[in-house]
């Protein structure tokens, strides 16, 4: 399992936003306003609920550790969309009090801003999904100040209580400056991405090229196998002397593990796969690369969608694209043409 600090940052805006959900359900007001905020904190707590799945089947050191540190990040989505769930619970949770029934207490134009402020952080809770977490600093660069920014207009602008809106309003000011001036160091160290535009620019150019390569998701195809293995298993053979020698020599060197069929190879792989990322983390000039093939769908199994997913997975551990990769992508008329 992923850290625990990052985890319960997770859980701790999934509870919110169920109480939320919850608190809206029982509003007597059947306005358009109440059912768009309930349905789009509903769709934010889905893929919250995924993103914490996900997590339990990740070890602390992980790519997707990487990733759930960049979302509760001080500039990230966690704590702005933490702040805009807590302000409509208090609300809220404050007229449940006051009344035998609830009534609906936002004004439509307080409901629009919530629904856009929720809109903007589950854009980027769905980034996080795609376990890029380059590609996900990157946008939560870019978005941050006009998040924060637009957070505090909707603080300000809901006014639950004088005490309470005045506390949060200069709080969130205060992280606005924060991240302004932990931006501006960052600025020296974005060469060529240095304004919002260009930013997503790169990370939609970098995403139409992945896509064009092959959209066969290999992650998940070696998370679904290695997820499947009993704790321990393959222990033996990550600590054999053959293993070992495997790992220390440099050059071309081959392992060949064999077997009968249904004999445990590729759980063995998976497990193999999975230790030598972990090795490599750190080391962005090193990249694990592999393939599972599967008799099932020998015939969809051809030299063009190996290769490509290959050569994907090698773009995808770069912090740059090559140029190679764009010359490639350019020749094929920008993707309009497919790899042979």
């Amino acid at each position: 399992m992923a850290g625990l600090g990052e985890v319960a940052s997770v859980i701790a805006v999934l509870q919110l936003s169920g109480k939320v959900v919850d608190y809206v359900g029982k509003v007597r007001d059947a306005s358009e306003d109440r059912k768009r905020l309930r349905d789009e904190i509903r769709a934010c707590k889905r893929i919250l609920q995924e993103i914490k799945d996900d997590s339990d089947d990740f070890e602390e050191g992980d790519a997707w550790a990487d990733t759930l540190k960049t979302l509760e990040r001080l500039d990230g989505p966690l704590p702005r969309l933490q702040s805009t769930l807590a302000q409509v619970e208090t609300r809220l949770r404050k007229e449940s009090t006051l009344k035998s029934s609830l009534r609906w207490p936002f004004q439509e134009r307080d409901v629009r801003k919530m629904i856009e402020a929720i809109e903007r952080e589950k854009s980027l809770l769905l980034l996080a999904q795609s376990k890029c977490s380059r590609q996900l600093l990157h946008q939560i660069k870019a978005c941050a100040e006009h998040n924060s920014e637009q957070l505090a207009d909707l603080l300000h602008s809901m006014n639950i209580s004088s005490g309470n809106v005045d506390a949060n309003f200069h709080k969130l000011t205060g992280q606005i400056s924060d991240v302004q001036a932990h931006q501006v160091g960052l600025r020296n160290r974005i060469d060529r991405l240095q304004t919002r535009k260009d930013i997503q620019e790169g990370v939609k150019a970098l995403e139409d090229i992945l896509r064009w390569l092959t959209s066969y998701d290999h992650a998940s195809k070696h998370h679904d196998i290695f997820s499947k293995r009993q704790e321990g298993t393959g222990t033996w053979f990550l600590e054999s002397e053959e293993y070992r020698d495997w790992l220390s020599k440099s050059g071309s060197q081959k392992i060949l593990c064999t077997g009968v069929p249904r004999a445990g190879k590729t759980t063995l792989t998976s497990i193999v796969i999975d230790d030598l990322q972990r090795r490599c983390h750190a080391d962005r000039s090193v990249a694990v690369a592999y393939i599972y093939c599967d008799y099932k769908t020998r015939d969809e199994q051809t030299a063009e969608l190996m290769l490509s997913s290959l050569l994907r997975q090698l773009v995808e551990r770069q912090d740059t694209l090559a140029a190679p990769v764009k010359e490639l992508y350019a020749n094929h008329g920008n993707g309009r043409s497919r790899l042979n």
